[in-house]
């Protein structure tokens, strides 16, 4: 059961979001326990399912490490970990707003909720499997020695999951929709989200009655530009234009609040001036 949930979850997201998921190693990979997926494009569509009327122009993930450990399921973390997350989007062109883009739009917004309803639905279901479990391993404790069932552990899974999200870099560029063209962008060097005991030393938790979660940022920063003239060209290659996005995302290595107000005014000079490379 565990094996087949974390499965679904990762075809249904993935594969939502990026282009040539491979399902068939993707499923050899989710049973070893390690799932390794190296630069992942991102759809152009992608942005749909979420009701946002804009096309992801290039994107790219450098990498996506998910460390699933199946003999200490019960002890150790299901760890996932996202790293050079690089995204330049922008409004849908209104030449190319034709009944068939409508429509495709209005499909993929329909397909999202349906995702976002059936996991809502699934987590409710197991939430209640969950109670039901816990007052049944109460029961057998004595004869079956205490063992948890599918359910409970399931629950710890969930409630224990480590997430961890390095170099991001997300560029939203409008010429037509402003008086003056802008581009506007938030990179992040680092976010971490873990669960901790109630001093805030990251631990695994098997109460799930008291639960205490951790998120930690590193280098966040955000810029604006106005009247921007120079946009990114999207017939540069790929990996060349997540090199040039990674480039504006702060060290996370950085220490003390000046460096932290340095990294934002960095981020948002590499954006002007770095843009004029990158022009179309």
């Amino acid at each position: 059961m565990l094996e087949s949930l974390v499965l679904s979850i990762l075809e249904s997201v993935m594969g939502q979001y990026v282009e040539g998921l491979d399902v068939k190693s993707l499923k050899v990979a989710v049973w070893a326990g390690k799932v390794s997926l190296k630069n992942l494009k991102l759809r152009r569509e992608a942005c749909y399912s979420l009701g946002l009327p804009i096309n992801i122009k290039t994107g790219c993930i450098a990498s996506v490490e998910v460390t699933i450990p199946w003999k200490k399921l019960g002890s150790e973390p299901v760890s996932i970990e996202l790293n050079g997350v690089y995204l330049v989007a922008g409004p849908i062109d209104e030449s190319d707003w034709n009944e068939a883009a409508q429509k495709e739009w209005a499909w993929a917004r329909k397909q999202g909720r349906l995702l976002r309803l059936t996991q809502e639905g699934e987590m409710k279901r197991l939430q209640r499997a969950e109670g039901g479990a816990e007052a049944a391993a109460e029961a057998s404790a004595a004869s079956a020695g205490g063992a948890d069932s599918e359910q409970t552990l399931l629950s710890k899974v969930l409630h224990n999951i480590q997430v961890s999200l390095r170099r991001v870099h997300v560029r939203y560029e409008d010429t037509t929709h402003s008086t003056l063209p802008f581009a506007a962008g938030v990179t992040l060097a680092e976010l971490s989200l873990f669960t901790t005991d109630a001093a805030g030393n990251r631990k695994y938790c098997v109460d799930a009655s008291a639960q205490h979660r951790r998120i930690e940022l590193h280098r966040l920063a955000v810029y604006h530009h106005s009247d921007c003239r120079c946009m990114v060209d999207t017939s540069i290659a790929l990996p060349e234009l997540c090199a040039w996005l990674g480039e504006m995302v702060a060290s996370a290595g950085a220490a003390g609040a000046g460096g932290a107000a340095g990294g934002a005014d960095a981020a948002a000079g590499g954006a002007d001036a770095a843009a004029g490379g990158m022009r179309s």
